[in-house]
């Protein structure tokens, strides 16, 4: 049961540990002599309004254009304790701490850029927010992760959190897409949710059908005086997710719960 489970969720074959198991885009030339220096300038007056009709960029301040860096919509979502579980915590029932442990995120975080003409830019911090019915739970970014394979559950890392690096502010580059990075975002302060009560959410009968998770970040483009919020979110299956758990053997308030979960993200 706990593998036709993951076959669904993660979307691969189980294989190994049931703790690995449990938890798994985008100048013609022209003849200038005899032309009039006042029907030349008239001419490059309309060319550069059309450009900005097309490209919605507007001359700042500064001399150079909008940035018009953009934030790419994760296409899943990595949940897991900070704790490690058990290597088998079906058996384990007993072992209960790493259920009380916050919840982390890990979401791939990606920049895309349209014209090489704007300015360059500077991430400077992201966070993470998953907002369950009428709360918003925030989560910081802390670490650069290496999971590697189709999902977590079929990686090997040193470590559970499978940390890489500390996140770094990541300079952006005009017209150009940044390298996807695995981001780990642990809670803001005061702002933990348990493993245990974020799973629990999930398997209520009453629980979400479906719920939103936001990826914020703060840039500041070349230049600039203040620096440009964006944002990109997507859905999580709830309803979906909670009938296959349910149908693999898990239940609200009681142990086991699964050790990872790997949701697709869908568009909102």
């Amino acid at each position: 049961e706990m593998g036709s489970y993951l076959s669904s969720v993660l979307a691969f074959k189980a294989v190994g540990n049931t703790a690995t198991e449990l938890s798994a885009i985008l100048q013609a030339g022209t003849r200038i002599r005899g032309v009039c220096k006042a029907c030349m300038a008239a001419s490059m007056g309309v060319a550069a309004s059309l450009a900005v009709l097309a490209t919605g960029l507007l001359p700042t301040e500064f001399g150079s254009k909008v940035n018009d860096m953009a934030l790419v919509a994760p296409d899943y979502v990595i949940f897991r304790p900070r704790a490690q579980p058990p290597v088998n915590p079906v058996v384990s029932v007993e072992e209960t701490a790493w259920t009380r442990s916050p919840l982390t995120i890990t979401l791939p975080v990606s920049y895309a850029s349209r014209s090489p003409a704007t300015s360059s830019a500077r991430a400077m911090s992201e966070e993470a927010v998953v907002t369950l019915g009428d709360k918003s739970h925030r989560h910081l970014w802390t670490y650069v992760v290496d999971i590697t394979g189709s999902s977590v559950a079929g990686s090997t890392c040193a470590e559970w959190l499978c940390q890489k690096a500390t996140v770094k502010p990541e300079p952006l580059k005009p017209g150009e897409a940044s390298v996807t990075r695995q981001t780990m975002f642990m809670p803001a302060p005061d702002m933990e949710l348990a493993w245990g009560a974020f799973i629990d959410a999930v398997l209520a009968p009453d629980g979400p059908d479906r719920f939103t998770v936001a990826l914020d970040a703060r840039l500041v483009p070349a230049g600039a005086k203040e620096p440009r919020k964006l944002r990109a979110a997507c859905i999580i299956d709830a309803a979906g997710a909670r009938r296959r758990m349910l149908d693999a053997g898990f239940r609200p308030g009681h142990n086991p719960r699964p050790a990872t979960w790997q949701p697709r993200c869908l568009p909102e």
